[in-house]
């Protein structure tokens, strides 16, 4: 009876081996998660195939299911890319601001602004966000601490923080999809802020004057990849 067959590796040369195998593996993630960002971008709402995105790729139909199970399922590592991106420059913009109504029009305006900068971005969260609302868990409990705040401290008067999550989503949505589909400008995602603020219980005069304070989107800029269609805002 012949013995188990060995490889003749070292434990050194076997560990660089399967290294080797994951730095492959996650090269041909990122490449399908970089395709369906392209594709998007011409495709619009109009979500590419499995078969579009293996082309664009350049892989062969086994590799993606090493990878995703459905398409869908590829669609939202990539919109969680996106929202794990934009969440990061929306902390940092909001460190210092105590006022959970200028918190939200900060964070709300700053979110459109790189969702819909480059197009493929603004679809691919559309493509998402209805089906999932907030878009992994960071988000979500992003999200929910910041509504939890405000109802607790009388800010905004609502029954609850879930009524308030759900307006703020869709009310996100929506602005989104207007201004992929209408060319808005940002006049309209300051006026959906005030909107959103006044319904809050928030005196219309202030809520106008924190839905238009300034923001410097010059140097906001969002690291995801692909080459969305610029839009002027």
């Amino acid at each position: 009876m012949g013995g188990r067959r060995t490889t003749g590796l070292n434990p050194a040369q076997l560990a660089r081996r399967a290294e080797i195998g994951e730095e492959r593996r996650a090269r041909t993630r990122k490449r399908l998660l970089d395709a369906a960002y392209r594709l998007f971008a011409t495709h619009g709402y109009d979500a590419p195939t499995i078969d579009d995105v293996i082309a664009e790729a350049d892989v062969a139909r086994g590799s993606f299911y090493n990878h995703f199970e459905t398409r869908d399922a590829l669609f939202n590592a990539v919109a969680d890319d996106i929202a794990t991106d934009i969440n990061s420059i929306i902390r940092s913009k909001l460190a210092g601001i105590t006022d959970p109504a200028v918190r939200f029009s900060i964070a709300l305006r700053i979110f459109v602004h790189l969702a819909v900068v480059h197009e493929a971005r603004g679809w691919i969260l559309l493509r998402t966000m209805p089906l999932v609302g907030a878009l992994n868990l960071e988000m979500k409990n992003f999200v929910y601490s910041e509504f939890s705040e405000a109802v607790a401290s009388g800010r905004f008067h609502a029954k609850s923080v879930a009524i308030v999550n759900d307006m703020a989503v869709g009310l996100l949505i929506m602005t989104i999809r207007r201004l992929l589909t209408e060319k808005c400008g940002d006049d309209h995602v300051r006026d959906a802020a005030e909107a959103f603020l006044v319904a809050m219980g928030i005196r219309e005069s202030d809520a106008r004057r924190i839905a238009y304070s300034p923001i410097d989107f010059e140097g906001i800029h969002a690291t995801t990849p692909g080459p969305g269609k610029n839009q002027a805002r």
